[in-house]
């Protein structure tokens, strides 16, 4: 079974556009790249996983998703860096169609985009990574049983305190993505 660091797109990667919609708006975070390239070098998959809600509310369709995730995809290559995959959830508890009400098991904070692509792809759990910007991110890592990582590059971060909810409580913070993937092979060595 391989490691991976599955990692958050909007607000950890790139910078959070309030449901993006266009390839051409996609805006990098410093240092992303390199840090992306380090962490492939120890060994570890990169999987990109992302809600997307924005689809379910109606904002945009899921081809525009594909478009901006096939963009998003083309940099990482161009830069030097193979993803193992990319997933998202296009689903949302108060979706304008029904079929956007489904497989809520996918949206984090449920960790069902992890689930999925361990299966796809043989993941080990105890030896991966959740990076992302929000608490979903990290109760979804938690709760598929991998070590996580607070971003705080995205939009409204909240650092929690001792709120009581164990599955939000990440086993690092740091200001940005460079900063995660530091602790993440400081962590394996």
């Amino acid at each position: 079974m391989n490691p991976a660091v599955f990692i958050d797109r909007d607000g950890t990667l790139i910078k959070d556009k309030d449901y993006l919609d266009e390839p051409d708006n996609i805006e990098w975070f410093p240092g992303v790249f390199e840090a992306l390239k380090k962490l492939e070098e120890v060994g570890f998959s990169l999987v990109v996983v992302t809600n997307q809600s924005g689809v379910a509310r109606g904002y945009f369709d899921e081809e525009t998703v594909w478009a901006v995730n096939e963009k998003f995809k083309q940099k990482l290559s161009v830069e030097g860096v193979e993803l193992t995959d990319i997933y998202y959830c296009p689903s949302h508890p108060e979706a304008i169609e029904e079929k956007y009400r489904s497989n809520l098991h996918l949206r984090k904070p449920a960790p069902g985009m992890l689930e999925q692509a361990t299966e796809e792809h043989n993941f080990d759990p105890s030896k991966s990574f959740m990076v992302g910007d929000k608490l979903s991110d990290v109760e979804c890592g938690v709760r598929f049983g991998c070590r996580t990582v607070l971003v705080e590059t995205g939009k409204n971060v909240v650092v929690p305190g001792d709120s009581g909810n164990s599955n939000q409580q990440p086993d690092f913070v740091t200001p940005d993505f460079p900063g995660a993937a530091r602790w993440i092979i400081n962590s394996v060595k």
